[in-house]
C-alpha cells in the first residue's frame, strides 16, 4: 500500500479525490512557504499545552479540564511535528547546503553554486557505490527514517524482510554491475554508521535498496501478491491472480519542443512525494563508465538509478510512471533501465534499436532526445505492446501519466493528467498565435510550461530543462512546486570535456 492508497483507505474512496483537490489549496502553499512559523505554531501549542497542565496543578478545581486540554494541545502539537511535513512539505533554501564537502575512494562531494554535486571518480562499480555510501551517509539515514515511518509503518507497504523471493528476483536480473555497486553502497553507508555515536540505526543491506528502486515500477507490480505467488509457484501451484495497485507517489510531467534553429528542449518535472525531505536532500551525480560515456542525473542519497539525466553525447532521458499489471519478473526495473540506456546509447535511433533486444520489467514512459531528434517509448501498453510517440516539430509531444496507443489517451493516475496536457497544450496554441516558435527561445517557452498551475504543483520535487545541442542542464528542486523556482545551470561542459 502507497501512502496515497493509506490516505484513500482511511479517507473512503468518495474523499479521496476531495483530498487531492486539497493538495492545491492555498493553505497547503503557504504552509511550504513559511516553515518557519509552522514550526514555530507547533512549539507555541505544545508550550500552551504545558502551561494548561500547570495551571491544573495549582488549581483543584479546575484541575481535569486543564489536564484534558493540556494533554489534548500537547498531542496535537506531538502530532504535526511528526507527520505534518509529509503532507504540507516545507520549502527548501537552496542557499542551506545540508551537505558536508569531503573526498573519500571513488567519490567527492561538492557544490557547484548551490547545488550539491557527486561526482564518482572510479569506473569500480564497487568503489563508485562505497564512495556513495560512505560521503551520504548522514541523508541516507534520514531517508531511510522517514520511509519506514511513512511507507512501511502509517501506508503498511510491506518491507524488504516479507519480500525475499521477489528481491532475489530482482537481484538474478539485474547487471552484476549494479549488484556491485549496491554492495560498495551499503559497505559505505556501514562503515560510516560506525563512527556515528549514538542513534545508529539498523544495518543497511542490499535489499532495502533493491527495493527503493522498485518505487518507480509500484504502479505495474503489486509485490506482496507478487511474493506470495512465488511462495506458492516453489510450493508447486499455479494459481496466480495480480490485484491492481492504483496509486504511486510518482506523477511527472514531460514537454519536448522546440524550433528548426535550437532543436528540440527537454522539460521535466519530477512529481514525487517529498516526505519532507526528498527535494531538500536532492542531489546531481556525475559518472563515467569504463567505455569513456560520461552521464549527469538528478537524483538523492542512496539512489542508483535514473529519473532525469544526460550524457556527453547529448543523449537525454526522463521517465513517467503508468497504471498496469506485471506478472512475471523478467525485466530490469525501470529507474536502472533508464540508467543503462542513457550509459550505452548515444541517439534517439540507438534507443530504438536498443528496446527491440532490452526489456523493462513492466509498463512505463521513456522520453528519448537526441540533438535532433525525440520520442517517447511506451512500454507495454495496449494488448502488451510497446506504442511510440516522436516529436513531429509542429507539435510539442507532452507526455504525463496516461497509458498511450493507436486509440489514444486512456487509464490516467489520479494526478491530474488530464488536467496538466490541457493546460500545457492551451499554452502551447497561445504561444503560436502570439509570438511565433521560431522567434522565441525554446528553453523559457518550455520553462514557463513547467512552471503552469497543475503542473506545478505540491508533489514537484524536481524541475529540469535540457537542451542537448548546447548540453544545457538547468534544474531547481524543492520539497514541493520546484518549478516556481529560479533553475540554476550545471556547468556540464567542464565535466563532460574533462
Amino acid at each position: 500500500m502507497s501512502i496515497d492508497t493509506f490516505i484513500s483507505v482511511e479517507l473512503g474512496e468518495k474523499k479521496y479525490a476531495q483530498h487531492r483537490l486539497q493538495e492545491e489549496k492555498p493553505i497547503f502553499r503557504w504552509m511550504h512557504n513559511h516553515p518557519r512559523a509552522v514550526k514555530s505554531a507547533e512549539v507555541a501549542i505544545f508550550a500552551f499545552g504545558t502551561y494548561l497542565i500547570n495551571c491544573g496543578l495549582n488549581n483543584y478545581y479546575s484541575k481535569g479540564l486543564s489536564f484534558a486540554l493540556g494533554s489534548t494541545s500537547m498531542v496535537v502539537s506531538g502530532v504535526a511535528y511528526k507527520i505534518l511535513d509529509f503532507f504540507a512539505p516545507p520549502t527548501h533554501e537552496l542557499s542551506h547546503h545540508v551537505f558536508e564537502p569531503a573526498t573519500c575512494e571513488g567519490a567527492s562531494l561538492s557544490y557547484q553554486g548551490d547545488i550539491p554535486v557527486l561526482t564518482i571518480t572510479t569506473d569500480d562499480p564497487f568503489k563508485a557505490g562505497y564512495g556513495h555510501g560512505f560521503l551520504l551517509a548522514d541523508q541516507i539515514y534520514k531517508i531511510r527514517e522517514t520511509n519506514s515511518f511513512v511507507l512501511h509503518t502509517l501506508a503498511r507497504e510491506p518491507r524488504h524482510t516479507e519480500l525475499i523471493k521477489s528481491i532475489e528476483a530482482v537481484k538474478k536480473i539485474l547487471p552484476q554491475e549494479y549488484i556491485d555497486e549496491i554492495k560498495g553502497l551499503v559497505k559505505g553507508y556501514n562503515e560510516k554508521r560506525e563512527h556515528w555515536r549514538y542513534v545508529k540505526g539498523a544495518l543497511l543491506t542490499v535489499e532495502e535498496i533493491i527495493l527503493l528502486h522498485l518505487l518507480p515500477d509500484k504502479l505495474h507490480l503489486e509485490l506482496k501478491e507478487m511474493e506470495n505467488w512465488l511462495t506458492r509457484e516453489s510450493n508447486k501451484s499455479t494459481d496466480k491472480t495480480f490485484s491492481k495497485s492504483e496509486y504511486s507517489p510518482m506523477g511527472c510531467t514531460t514537454v519536448i519542443d522546440g524550433n528548426s534553429l535550437s532543436g528540440p528542449v527537454v522539460g521535466r518535472n519530477l512529481d514525487w512525494s517529498s516526505l519532507g525531505i526528498y527535494g531538500t536532500y536532492s542531489l546531481i551525480v556525475q559518472r563515467e563508465s569504463k567505455d569513456g560515456k560520461k552521464t549527469i542525473d538528478l537524483g538523492f542519497p542512496s539512489f542508483l538509478g535514473t529519473l532525469t539525466g544526460m550524457n556527453n553525447h547529448g543523449l537525454c532521458v526522463a521517465m513517467n510512471v503508468c497504471r498496469g499489471e506485471t506478472d512475471y519478473i523478467e525485466g530490469i526495473p525501470a529507474s536502472f533501465y533508464n540508467r543503462i540506456c542513457l550509459e550505452n546509447n548515444r541517439s534517439v535511433e540507438d534507443i530504438r534499436e536498443f528496446i527491440k533486444s532490452h526489456r523493462p520489467l513492466g509498463p512505463y514512459h521513456l522520453s528519448v532526445t537526441d540533438k535532433k531528434d525525440s520520442m517517447t517509448v511506451h512500454f507495454f501498453q495496449d494488448k502488451g505492446k510497446d506504442f511510440l510517440r516522436s516529436w513531429d516539430k509542429e507539435e510539442p509531444l507532452v507526455t504525463t501519466n496516461f497509458r498511450y496507443g493507436p486509440k489514444g489517451r486512456t487509464r490516467p493516475t489520479p494526478t491530474n493528467s488530464e488536467k496538466r496536457e490541457e493546460t500545457v497544450g492551451k499554452f502551447f496554441d497561445d504561444l503560436k498565435t502570439k509570438d511565433g516558435k521560431e522567434e522565441s527561445d525554446p528553453v523559457k517557452w518550455i520553462e514557463k510550461a513547467l512552471s503552469l498551475p497543475k503542473v506545478n504543483s505540491i508533489r514537484n520535487i524536481h524541475s529540469v530543462v535540457m537542451h542537448p545541442e548546447s548540453l544545457t542542464f538547468k534544474l531547481s528542486f524543492d520539497n514541493g512546486w520546484a518549478a516556481s523556482l529560479p533553475r540554476q545551470e550545471i556547468d556540464t561542459k567542464k565535466w563532460f570535456e574533462n
